[in-house]
């Protein structure tokens, strides 16, 4: 982290020395704070955090994240520029990771704990997931989903449920021991799944071409 933060600051020393007094100047990332990376700029009120979710071209939501300097002109540049190229700009506080990958990661380490104590193999993993949780969510926030189900059913069976859920601290040696072996997923052709290069191809283009149409379904 220390090294990505220097080079963070190199970048943003340059920029300031290239572009006009009022440009904004935006990162993408989500693993160092936007406070930490304005400390390398003489106006750190024009930083801000506008974190894509990827695929970048299909996602249509941005995450807009001011660190603790932040101008709100800043902030409502960022936002009006989410609006013009047409997608859903959120606005939050500086937390580790942003709120997308907090709630992805929770997601993702159940997930792989259940696949890894074979409760459910990652199939069926995929299934229930994609057309459960995911498909309501794609229309029901979670937010929404809560009182929509009944505050009183979710405090009833968090309750008990929450005690039991995944809260490990370390990445799954699943994931750990594929990695060591450089089995990375679609990049190197094996990962959870096995993959051809036609077939990453084919999934590619289908995913595209679903992520468009759930896309066209919420408008």
């Amino acid at each position: 982290m220390p090294e990505k933060l220097e080079l963070k600051h190199q970048v943003f020393r340059d920029l300031e020395r290239h572009v006009g007094d009022d440009t904004v100047l935006a990162s993408n990332t989500s693993g160092i704070p936007i406070t930490k990376i304005a400390e390398a700029c003489e106006r750190p009120e024009r930083v801000v955090g506008m974190h894509w979710s990827n695929p970048p071209h299909l996602i249509p939501m941005i995450e807009v994240i001011p660190g603790e300097r932040t101008a709100k002109e800043t902030i409502d540049a960022a936002v009006a520029l989410v609006a013009r190229v047409g997608y859903e700009a959120v606005v939050e506080s500086e937390v580790p990771g942003f709120v997308e990958n907090r709630i992805l990661y929770a997601i993702m380490r159940e997930a792989v704990d259940l696949v890894d104590r074979g409760i459910i193999d990652a199939d069926g993993m995929d299934r229930c997931v994609r057309w459960g949780i995911g498909y309501k969510l794609a229309v029901i926030g979670p937010m929404e989903l809560l009182d929509m189900a009944g505050l009183d059913i979710y405090q009833a069976v968090g309750s008990y449920l929450n005690a039991d859920l995944c809260n490990a601290p370390d990445v799954s040696k699943t994931i750990t021991d594929r990695t060591a072996q450089g089995q990375l997923g679609m990049k190197t052709g094996q990962g959870l799944y096995d993959y051809t290069p036609e077939r990453i191809d084919e999934l590619r283009a289908e995913r595209a071409r679903k992520l468009v149409a759930v896309r066209n379904a919420l408008s």
